[in-house]
């Protein structure tokens, strides 16, 4: 029901005119989305204790991913707004946020459902199913920030490239110019010539 207020509130701040209730609106809608996470992943690895509150009052998987689209409906119905900006962004940037933000993701609920199998199953105690997560996150977050680099360079050294290749039709623009100029002083001189 807490969610169902953020999202309803989320809404109504969503289209008043201040600047600051666009910010509370994206806000409440985060809150509501964290909440349904918190939901689905407890049922995504079994753990009760994330989507029960008490033992007659549990939040139901569907109502959670409803919550879910419904809290990422309100931050994409705006997205010239605050950080929806970033992710909407018709640039280089715009496009590798969205190429990463997936992996940010799902590749850490994964490997906790991983380690938490792993777990279950008798492989491994704890510590070492924590050690082999945080290892884990730690090579997906260097691999993602190569990633990041390696794009980021290619959109520069593209950017040089151009940049250059303006620099040279400039270059030709001006010597083309300085040429025309010449033609239409000779052309002027023998026409001259030619007259007397």
């Amino acid at each position: 029901a807490v969610d169902f207020i953020l999202l309803a509130t989320a809404l109504l701040l969503r289209d008043v005119g201040v600047r600051a209730d666009h910010r509370f609106s994206r806000w409440l809608a985060l809150g509501a989305i964290f909440s349904s996470l918190i939901t689905v992943l407890g049922y995504f690895y079994g753990v009760t204790s994330l989507y029960t509150i008490t033992a007659y009052a549990t939040m139901a998987a569907d109502s959670a991913l409803c919550v879910l689209a419904l809290g990422l409906a309100i931050l994409f119905a705006r997205p010239e707004h605050g950080f929806m900006r970033v992710i909407a962004a018709d640039s280089p940037y715009g496009a590798l946020t969205r190429r990463v933000l997936p992996l940010i993701v799902v590749v850490p609920v994964a490997l906790g459902w991983l380690r938490l199998a792993g777990l279950r199953a008798g492989l491994y105690d704890v510590a070492f199913g924590v050690v082999l997560v945080v290892i884990c996150n730690v090579m997906l977050l260097v691999a993602l920030t190569c990633m990041t680099a390696g794009r980021l360079i290619r959109s520069e050294t593209t950017g040089r490239r151009a940049r250059l290749e303006i620099e040279e039709m400039q270059r030709r623009a001006v010597a083309l110019e300085a040429e025309n100029r010449r033609v239409r002083e000779t052309t002027r001189v023998k026409s001259e010539f030619h007259a007397s």
